[in-house]
C-alpha cells in the first residue's frame, strides 16, 4: 500500500516538473515599441519578434571606451611604440622590484618538515636596495620547527647584512 502512494507521490512531482520545465521554455520576451537593439533586455528578443536593422548589425555587444573614441583610430594613436616599450609599466618607468639572489630548501632530520631559505634584493622608492632573506619552514610539522634552529638556519644560510624575517 505505501508503495503505491510513494509511486503516485512521485508521478505528481515529476509531471509538475515537465510543466514547469514546459512553461519556462515558452517564455516569450515582452514586447518593446523603442527603436534600439532589444537584445539589451533580452538577449534571444529576434527569435520571437520580427527582426529590425539592430537584428542585421551582427552579434550584440555592449559599448565600450572603443565606441566613446571612434574605434580603431583609438587605438592606431594609443598603441604607439612609446606605450609599448620594454621599460614602461603601468606606474610609469619600468624597473624591478626584486630579484632572487638564491633559493635553498634545507630537509630537517628530527622532523616532516623542511625549511626554504630564500634571499632577494628589494628596490625601495628611493631607489636603494635592502636584502632580504625569508625562513619559511614547510610540511607536516612545520609548526613543531623551534624558533632556535631557524634562527641558527639563518645565521648559517643568510647574508650579513640582510634583514631575516620568519615567516
Amino acid at each position: 500500500m505505501r508503495a503505491i502512494q510513494k509511486m503516485c507521490a512521485a508521478l505528481i512531482v515529476a509531471a509538475g516538473v515537465l510543466v514547469a520545465t514546459e512553461a519556462a521554455a515558452d517564455r516569450r520576451p515582452a514586447y518593446c515599441p523603442r527603436d534600439h537593439d532589444h537584445r539589451v533586455h533580452d538577449a534571444n528578443y529576434y527569435d520571437y519578434y520580427q527582426a529590425d536593422r539592430y537584428f542585421r548589425s551582427g552579434a550584440y555587444r555592449p559599448a565600450s571606451r572603443y565606441d566613446r573614441y571612434r574605434g580603431s583610430r583609438y587605438d592606431r594613436r594609443y598603441n604607439r611604440r612609446h606605450y609599448h616599450d620594454r621599460r614602461y609599466s603601468r606606474r610609469g618607468y619600468y624597473r624591478p622590484r626584486s630579484e632572487v639572489v638564491f633559493r635553498r630548501n634545507i630537509d630537517l632530520r628530527r622532523y616532516r618538515a623542511y625549511v626554504t631559505v630564500v634571499e632577494e634584493n628589494y628596490w625601495t622608492r628611493s631607489g636603494r636596495v635592502q636584502r632580504v632573506c625569508s625562513i619559511v619552514p614547510k610540511g607536516r610539522d612545520a609548526y613543531a620547527v623551534p624558533h632556535r634552529r631557524l634562527s641558527r638556519i639563518a645565521r648559517n644560510h643568510c647574508s650579513r647584512y640582510a634583514r631575516i624575517q620568519y615567516l
